[in-house]
């Protein structure tokens, strides 16, 4: 079980504002008690099995890096700020493209595989629902310039986006992605766990799940993609960063104030949407929809968020990006990713 944080309400401490246990101050959003493990929460598991269908796990041989050389790796964050992943660190991303612009110039949006034929991604990437064709998939992608022996692709036989998503407040912002044909499991492509219905994902106070009582709200998880860089463009290389989860009370809070640096998106009080990061210079940012933010939880990692929209320009500072909470479709993937 990761370490949980107590959130307890607001204050003012000396010179910061201490809202919802988060201190607003300095560069980044700071868990209060020293609660922020970017190792822990980061590190890919490493699972000694041949079963590739268990979701959440990495297979591949572990690295010679020292303990120092891991901390380093994760927490020089160069994504916007993001660090190089190592290939095969994250098999459930899914790079998707344009057929027409080919798979290079094409691309524009991530994914998550869940199983053998379903793909989870942001409603708002798919925007020709009905013409599946025009899009194409990669599974075990890591190095979009070069073509690996661990990739395959796939067609897209069927799109279903949320029937109640909006494109103006990009509520219910998630789409299942059909495959055209089953998935062949290996060490670097694999599935990911969905966030259980119900899950603490940022609850502002601490509720019961699985017998425990906690909230994920002020633990680091992790987002991934290949989205625009510091350099102002997309990387070829797909990138990780480790983010913070910010209560929902903080959320809204900070979308709403002023909801104009949110393209009049705030996040509201009973939306399926969370905020993460908020640290200057570190975000999801262009051609990171759809990809996920996954976090750790007894052992495996879970498909806790898609990435869905935020500031222009990307990694202002205090301003997080936001989330579709995905526990809350849990019922929905599951009545909709059918054969």
């Amino acid at each position: 079980m990761p370490t949980t944080c107590v959130i307890t309400g607001y204050k003012m401490g000396a010179g910061a504002l201490m809202i919802y246990g988060f201190i607003l101050s300095g560069n980044v959003f700071e868990p209060p008690n020293g609660n922020y493990n970017v190792f822990t929460n980061l590190t890919p598991i490493i699972e000694d099995t041949e079963d590739y269908s268990q979701c959440g796990f990495v297979q591949q041989e572990k690295q010679n890096l020292s303990l120092s050389d891991l901390l380093f790796n994760v927490m020089s964050r160069r994504i916007l700020g993001g660090t190089d992943a190592n290939e095969g660190d994250w098999p459930w991303m899914v790079y998707i493209y344009h057929k027409v612009d080919g798979r290079k110039r094409g691309f524009f949006c991530g994914g998550s595989l869940i199983n053998k034929r379903w793909v989870v991604t942001a409603a708002h990437c798919m925007a020709q629902e009905n013409s599946p064709e025009v899009y194409r998939i990669v599974l075990g992608e890591h190095n979009s310039s070069r073509v690996s022996t661990y990739e395959r692709e796939f067609d897209i036989e069927k799109i279903i986006r949320h029937e109640d998503y909006s494109t103006t407040t990009f509520g219910n912002d998630i789409a299942l992605l059909k495959l055209s044909e089953n998935v062949e499991y290996s060490k670097y492509i694999r599935p990911l766990c969905l966030a259980p219905k119900g899950f603490p994902t940022d609850a502002t106070t601490n509720q019961e799940f699985g017998g425990e009582s906690f909230t994920m709200a002020g633990q680091t998880c992790a987002v991934l993609g290949w989205g625009q860089t510091a350099k102002k463009k997309k990387t070829d290389i797909m990138q990780v960063l480790g983010v913070i989860l910010l209560p929902h009370a903080l959320c809204t809070a900070v979308t709403a104030n002023p909801s104009a640096a949110y393209h009049n998106r705030p996040v509201g009080e009973s939306e399926s949407k969370f905020c993460a990061g908020g640290s200057a210079g570190e975000d999801t940012c262009a051609g990171d929809s759809g990809g996920p933010l996954i976090c750790l939880y007894q052992g495996s990692y879970y498909l806790n968020g898609i990435t869905s929209y935020g500031t222009t320009p990307c990694g202002q500072f205090k301003k997080p990006g936001v989330y579709t909470r995905v526990a809350d479709f849990e019922d929905w993937i599951m009545e909709n990713a059918v054969e």
